[in-house]
Formats: structure tokens, C-alpha cells, sequence
């Protein structure tokens, strides 16, 4: 359940869609971009005026048949999320290290590479952060598992009025911001589509948090 194969991509309403920001919206500090058509999500970006931490997700169909668009459209990004799959196929390089320094010189400032039930690596420019994959007892449906991390990841550094600085952002938030979006993942597949948020609470988030750190810490 850790390969997906993309047969087909058929975009559907999405064909012609110009999506229009209400003017109560532009003024937002944070903006996650779904994946959809890169110069949907570049158009999108050029809306909001008052954005302090912008970023996204792609996939292969983008990358391989939109990529003079895509170059574009992330060069503007503070951060990327993207699988290792994908990582390798915009970089061009296998080794997922290479692959990051290619990515991250392409605009972003931040990338996470998501590996499924494998974890997730945050990468900047002179280091790195390593995350495990929640250990669930079974696993009922990982569709969507990748936006809720994303979900998680910027809902984490919002909540906390993070933004960069000459694009610098203070690694222990984003340490932080990986851990919580691979907590909010993890729920996610617990239980078909959004079935498992109807009844989640912020004390089993945090309860979920507090074990990572236990899973993880060392001297």
C-alpha cells in the first residue's frame, strides 16, 4: 500500500476551472496548495497580497507533462510536499539527498519528502530531519493520509504566527510541523475518507504528539 501507479488523470471540472479568491480570503498569512494545475495554483499565489508562508504539493502528471510550468510556479514556494517518488522524478536524481539539493535550488526553502507508512524527511539546505511513520495497529484507508500531513504540517506552523526570515524558519517549529503532520496522517487512515476527524479530538492529537516524542527521543 506504499506505491501508488497513476493510470490515468482525467481533470474533469477542473478542465477549465479560475478559481476566483473572495476578497475576504486575500489577506490570509498562510497558503497550502492543493495539487492541482500548476498555473492554477501560481495564479492562486498571485491573489494573496498578504501571504507570509506559501507552499504546496504536485504529483508525476504535473511533473512530467507540465514542468516548464511547475519550475515556475515553485520557484515562489517557501515549502514543498511532495513523496520520494515524485522528489526523484523532478530532480532527476535517485538518491533522495541529491534529489533534495537539486529541489531545494529550484526555490523552496523547505521540503518534506513523504514516505508513507516509512515517514517523512525534512530537508533545508544545511540540514536535515528524519521522522518514522505512526505505527498503527491497522490500517483501514491511507487515501488522503498525504493531505492530512499537509494539513498538519501548515496548521501547525499557523497556529504558532510561524513565518520566515530571508527564508529562515526556526527548525525546532518545523521539526515540530513534520511530527504533527505525520500525527494528523495517521488518523486519517484509520477509517474511510474524513470519518476519523468526526470524532477526533485536540487531546488525542496531543496524546498521539507525546508519543512520537517518547518513539524517537535518545541520548
Amino acid at each position: 500500500m506504499n506505491d501508488r501507479t497513476t493510470l490515468r488523470t482525467d481533470l474533469n471540472v477542473f478542465a477549465d476551472f479560475n478559481p476566483k479568491l473572495p476578497e475576504s480570503y486575500r489577506p490570509a498569512p498562510y497558503l497550502l496548495l492543493g495539487n492541482i494545475q500548476p498555473e492554477l495554483q501560481k495564479s492562486v499565489r498571485a491573489q494573496m497580497g498578504g501571504v507570509k508562508l506559501s507552499g504546496g504539493d504536485t504529483m508525476n502528471y504535473w511533473i512530467n507533462d507540465f514542468r516548464a510550468q511547475l519550475l515556475e510556479t515553485i520557484r515562489e514556494w517557501d515549502f514543498l510536499l511532495i513523496n520520494d517518488s515524485e522528489a526523484r522524478l523532478l530532480s532527476g536524481e535517485h538518491n533522495l539527498r541529491r534529489a533534495a539539493a537539486k529541489i531545494l535550488g529550484m526555490g523552496p526553502h523547505t521540503l518534506v519528502v513523504k514516505r508513507g507508512e516509512y515517514g517523512a524527511v525534512l530537508f533545508r539546505r544545511d540540514c536535515h530531519f528524519i521522522a518514522p511513520g505512526y505505527l498503527l495497529e491497522d490500517v483501514f484507508d491511507p487515501t488522503g493520509a498525504g493531505d492530512c500531513f499537509a494539513g498538519g504540517f501548515i496548521g501547525y506552523l499557523a497556529g504558532q504566527g510561524v513565518e520566515p526570515s530571508n527564508g529562515e524558519i526556526n527548525m525546532v517549529d518545523l521539526r515540530k510541523a513534520v511530527i504533527y503532520g505525520s500525527v494528523m496522517g495517521s488518523f486519517c487512515c484509520e477509517k474511510f475518507g474524513v470519518d476519523r476527524f468526526r470524532s477526533l479530538t485536540h487531546q488525542e492529537i496531543e496524546v498521539r504528539y507525546r508519543e512520537f516524542q517518547r518513539c524517537t527521543a535518545f541520548k
